[in-house]
């Protein structure tokens, strides 16, 4: 079903808690989130984000950002709002029904640009390198995966430790490419998932995130954190108990070239 749009002008940036909000006439949305997932339904693509208490939160948006949107998974985006006509309720999905509601639709999605290490918090990456992957998890330990910040990553390492120092780090001298670094990006119902895994001898440690149905009645929830593996099982699971910082998704994946098309494959903690 296409909708007719009409453009309207974002008219107040403010603040409702610690996110920050713009109103559309008489409705407050996020100015910002982190993009999880997307499907299209009836009367419009619905785009899912978290909030930055890492919260989710669901966006009617325009058709073609369904399409748009599987690159971006994994990335903190601007959103940018409209006004438009959807296939009202009352038509139950039917195509040919001619009536319709006025909604306010996402109509643009603009990542927002990497911050300097230790923007969000405590971070093992240093002053010249990015977070792609970052969290804090229970004994306030953190993970995190660096790379540098000049032009396409020279490095990719993954760190894990305390916050005054890293006791581990893989590979032991940060390099990219490097053939034991591989992840994907995985399709759910109600949303999508990233992984990344680093390889050293039998042990494998993953770090995840991802959003799904996976709540006892289909609830929308969200899982992140790092796995330790042993000749290929999960032998621990290390959740964030923090918002998530992750570049992961294929944008990034098909920008610095990590292999997805290995075999392996990765079973997101239950």
């Amino acid at each position: 079903m296409k909708h007719l749009l009409a453009p309207i002008a974002v008219l107040l940036s403010s603040s409702l808690g610690a996110a920050e909000m713009v109103s559309i006439g008489s409705e407050k949305k996020f100015a910002q989130g982190l993009l999880r997932g997307a499907e299209s339904g009836d009367v419009a693509c619905y785009l899912v984000f978290e909030d930055e208490s890492g919260e989710p939160f669901t966006e009617l948006a325009e058709f073609a950002l369904c399409d748009e949107a599987p690159n971006l998974i994994g990335r903190e985006l601007r959103l940018t709002y409209t006004t438009g006509q959807v296939l009202a309720d009352s038509c139950q999905g039917d195509p040919d029904c001619k009536d319709t509601s006025n909604v306010v639709l996402v109509k643009a999605l603009k990542p927002v640009a990497k911050k300097e290490a230790g923007a969000y918090g405590p971070s093992h990456c240093q002053s010249k390198e990015y977070e792609v992957f970052g969290c804090t998890i229970d004994g306030g330990k953190l993970v995190n995966v660096c790379a540098d910040r000049a032009g396409m990553p020279k490095s990719l390492q993954y760190r894990f430790g305390k916050r005054d120092s890293a006791e581990l780090k893989l590979p032991a001298q940060a390099s990219f490419p490097n053939k034991t670094i591989y992840g994907r990006n995985e399709p759910f119902a109600g949303g999508g998932g990233a992984w990344l895994r680093f390889r050293n001898g039998a042990y494998g440690y993953v770090v995840y995130t991802g959003i799904g149905s996976w709540g006892p009645n289909g609830e929308t929830e969200t899982k992140s954190g790092v796995t330790v593996e042993k000749n290929g099982a999960q032998i621990a699971n290390l959740p964030c108990i923090d918002t998530v910082r992750s570049e992961l998704g294929p944008d990034w994946f098909d920008a610095i070239g990590v292999d997805r098309d290995r075999k392996d494959e990765f079973l997101f903690p239950e």
